[in-house]
């Protein structure tokens, strides 16, 4: 159970990259926010005398954390020292919160295909405790979802979704795949494109929901503090932009749609989605057409 050393880019796999900003676990400020964020005595054996630190490929330009949770860490990190009880009050509470931000999803789908909802096949991949997933079954959209945890998957079960735990072992194919805030959790976002891909239908679309990095670089100097934001150590182990996920959607034979087309065509909503596309917070992908 360590950190391991990250060789490669996680967006295009290259091995070029420049250091940009480089912390002991053990700085006090640093080591203030992990024990007031996580107030795990474990996790500070575990990653005293590691480095936090971020790297930018030469090539896409994507940022990443260049040291990661291994497979054990990371199952320690979100299925115990993370409490599940809270994670599933504040995710009520955000979901509750969020209605109207469903309500557009629903109205979205439903304008990306020409079917009745019940025959619109969707995985939520990364969906946590599901409360996407839910409401969208609520408007009988057929929902499968893929989720990793085992406290979680247990609570899926118990409110009756369908959930499949490993991603190599879904053999169906869906019209759309979605997951919010899971890419920028993983080790290779690359790869789970890749795998995502070969799960769409034919005329299949993604949609991915990340935090934004706009701006994110230039905070980058000898007065920044790791916080909760895009970067957030140890979980936010891959900071998403523009550049970085273009490249891999070329990797993984996927292109841009222009979310505009199915959308709320107001002006209100326009104006939003053109913001949108500056901070790239989310972006709709289908297989690209030769």
């Amino acid at each position: 159970m360590h950190l391991v050393e990250r060789l490669e880019c996680p967006f295009c796999r290259k091995t070029k990259f420049k250091n940009l900003f480089k912390k002991n676990f053990s700085d006090i400020k640093l080591k203030n926010f992990i024990d007031e964020y996580y107030q795990s005595n474990l996790l500070n054996q575990i990653i005293k005398n590691n480095f936090y630190e971020l790297c930018e490929c030469n090539a896409c330009h994507g940022i990443f954390q260049k040291y990661e949770p291994d497979d054990n860490f990371s199952n320690l990190l979100y299925d115990k020292i993370i409490s599940s009880k809270n994670s599933l009050i504040k995710k009520n509470d955000f979901f509750k919160k969020n209605e109207n931000k469903l309500k557009q999803d629903s109205l979205m789908i439903s304008k990306l295909f020409s079917k009745r909802s019940d025959k619109i096949k969707i995985l939520e991949f990364g969906c946590g405790w599901g409360f996407w997933s839910k409401f969208m079954k609520s408007k009988s959209f057929n929902i499968t979802t893929c989720e990793f945890s085992d406290t979680r998957h247990q609570h899926l079960v118990k409110n009756k979704i369908n959930n499949i735990q490993n991603l190599n072992e879904i053999n169906d194919k869906f019209d759309l795949i979605y997951s919010e805030e899971v890419l920028e959790h993983v080790s290779s976002p690359l790869n789970i494109l890749i795998k995502l891909k070969d799960l769409l239908n034919d005329n299949g679309f993604m949609f991915h929901r990340f935090p934004s990095s706009f701006l994110f670089k230039k905070k980058l100097n000898s007065k920044y503090n790791p916080t909760k934001d895009c970067a957030h150590p140890l979980e936010h182990l891959n900071i998403i932009n523009k550049k970085c996920f273009l490249e891999m959607s070329r990797k993984a034979d996927l292109e841009f749609c222009n979310l505009l087309k199915f959308k709320n065509q107001k002006i209100s909503s326009k104006i939003k989605m053109l913001k949108n596309d500056l901070i790239f917070n989310n972006v709709l992908l289908k297989t690209r057409v030769y």
